[in-house]
């Protein structure tokens, strides 16, 4: 999550948009974290995982860039090393085309 708030901090001006959403159940574990690990972007909580049912959630973290259209231009499972670079090139690119 911090490295998706450096993304932000770098691309909020062109355009970029963050939205994570908490499925902790219970809440306070994602809050607990908040605490912690401030970040500059929205944060709801989505309880009854709607959010993962529309999405088709099978994993955490997801991640989905979706573009000003509404379409959904990259879907990332997981996180490892290199994957920043794959997520921040796909944003430059959709940010690019804007």
């Amino acid at each position: 999550m911090p490295l998706y708030n450096e993304l932000y901090s770098r691309y909020k001006d062109k355009g970029l948009e963050i939205l994570a959403i908490n499925v902790d159940n219970p809440i306070e574990d994602g809050l607990d974290f908040l605490a912690d690990t401030p970040l500059d972007f929205l944060i709801p909580s989505d309880l009854d995982g709607d959010v993962s049912e529309l999405f088709e959630v099978i994993g955490m973290p997801s991640s989905y860039l979706v573009d000003a259209d509404g379409t959904v231009r990259l879907v990332h499972m997981g996180f490892r090393d290199g994957d920043l670079e794959v997520i921040e090139t796909a944003i430059q690119a959709s940010l690019a085309e804007r």
